[in-house]
């Protein structure tokens, strides 16, 4: 079969303009904040119906796979990303090495996550629960190839759309399974159908533009691969350790309920990094192609990241009664306290999600590969001390002390590398703004109108503060974050 993309990868660059950058950035940022606005109530349903100690071990088989998951790509994504937008001539013979090779770790993965379960004596339940989950993480490999190689070509709108789909898909089936009566086994069944849906729907994306291809690759070819991106997969590694080790100690530290509380808490926070994930994402193919744009797209990286991330935390902390009352009922003071203190740690992830976006996108993934390692290694023990100290509030503020960490760790070769964007100070200064709008208008009252009542105020007082100090403008130019007229 011949593969002769209908559109290449720099035709499609050469007509992303800033509309279209902020397009694609809000399309691919909207799915995943729709989709986790509309898991929180779902999750707040399945928990009350399933109750914290069977949450909590569909959490704990979740934690198994996801500790475990880190060895089904070895850091080869962002490797593949950054091939696919400097070659896109050889984009037929990469897609099939990355899909033999990653098939083949994501089979492994999977089979040793059971076993793992098994040899740590967790119950059958928890072990169902990890079979469920390494289907999954089977069908997941194969859709972040082909997911990889849509993002690549800057194929958005497609990608965002089936993931939203099969998110909606996934969140509905989670819940009638509760509805149901199925218990954890049943829940982590539910979580098989989104990739499952969004891997064959790519896979037909492809298949009509003749770009599909056979697995195939040689035992030189995947050493050549894996020896590129071991920096990546060590680093990789020991983040997954340190993400984590709390989430494997909980359990055992405190009982399964409290750790279903814990899981339960982190999952805003932890899923509000997808928005910056998404700008960085758009950015990326841009950013690893070089040329006259990498700084300029860098710049619009960061900004951006930090304006996101930062609002996106501190809507979670104004929102924390409210959350918490709707995910732990029964354990309210508990969970406010845990999602107030990881909302806190939101900025600090996304900025650490740009930072290793920019090096890694620009040749410099084992710098980025060193910090991650010298930050996992100590908030490895931060974590372990604060389980053990503190239960699941010292996961949180381990949490929290570790994403301050790598953002700063990340930032010294950043700086090294490109010039700080015009706008930090001025951006410092709407930061600034919006902490003390935090801080003085929020509360304990768990009500909803009170509560978006002031969220929307802060959010206002940020705008306004953006606007006032002209952090970034959007014109026919395209994103500017140096605009005209300010000092």
């Amino acid at each position: 079969m011949k593969h002769e993309p209908r559109e290449s990868a720099s035709a499609d660059a050469a007509g992303l303009g800033g509309s279209s950058l902020a397009l694609n950035s809000a399309i691919l940022a909207a799915q995943p904040f729709v989709l986790s606005v509309l898991s929180v109530f779902a999750v707040a349903y399945v928990i009350r119906t399933l109750g914290p100690a069977e949450y909590g071990r569909w959490a704990t088989a979740a934690a198994l796979t996801g500790a475990t998951g880190i060895m089904s790509n070895l850091g080869l994504r962002p490797m593949f990303v950054r091939a696919l937008a400097e070659r896109p001539d050889d984009r037929a013979a990469l897609l099939a090495n990355q899909l033999a090779l990653r098939l083949a770790l994501g089979a492994a993965t999977a089979i040793a996550s059971v076993i793992a379960a098994v040899l740590l004596g967790y119950s059958r339940t928890v072990v169902g629960c990890a079979v469920m989950f390494g289907v999954a993480l089977i069908l997941a490999t194969l859709w972040t190839v082909f997911g990889d190689y849509l993002q690549a070509g800057e194929r958005f709108k497609t990608f965002a759309a089936v993931n939203f789909v099969a998110g909606l898909i996934l969140t509905l089936l989670s819940v009638v399974s509760a509805w149901a009566g199925g218990g954890a086994i049943a829940l982590a069944a539910a979580y098989v159908s989104g990739p499952l849906i969004t891997a064959v729907a790519f896979g037909i994306v492809l298949y009509r533009r003749d770009e599909l291809t056979a697995p195939r690759i040689s035992w030189s070819e995947a050493r050549a691969l894996i020896r590129e991106s071991r920096s990546i997969a060590g680093a990789q590694l020991l983040a997954s350790l340190r993400d984590r080790s709390e989430q494997l100690m909980l359990p055992k530290a405190v009982g399964e309920g409290v750790f279903g509380v814990f899981a339960g808490s982190l999952m805003p926070a932890d899923r509000l990094n997808m928005l910056p994930e998404a700008v960085a994402t758009v950015l990326y193919p841009r950013m690893s192609r070089g040329g006259d744009d990498r700084h300029s797209s860098v710049t619009q990286l960061m900004v951006i990241v930090a304006i996101v991330a930062s609002g996106a935390g501190a809507m979670l902390y104004m929102g924390a009664p409210l959350i918490a009352a709707l995910l732990m009922p029964s354990h309210a003071s508990l969970a406010l306290l845990l999602v107030r203190w990881t909302a806190v740690g939101v900025p600090a992830a996304g900025l650490a999600t740009g930072f290793t976006y920019a090096l890694q996108a620009t040749g410099s993934h084992r710098a980025a590969a060193r910090g991650s390692a010298a930050v996992s290694a100590v908030s490895l023990v931060i974590t372990i001390a604060g389980v053990f100290v503190w239960g699941a509030p010292g996961a949180a503020v381990a949490w929290v002390v570790r994403q301050y960490l790598l953002a700063a760790a990340l930032a010294v070769p950043f700086v090294r590398q490109f010039r700080i964007p015009a706008a930090s100070r001025r951006l410092c200064g709407a930061l600034a703004i919006l902490g003390v709008a935090v801080r003085l208008l929020s509360g304990s009252e768990a009500g909803f109108v009170m509560v978006t009542g002031r969220a929307s105020a802060v959010l206002t007082i940020f705008l306004l503060s953006l606007a006032a100090l002209r952090v970034a403008a959007v014109g026919e130019g395209g994103f500017d974050a140096n605009p005209p007229g300010a000092s």
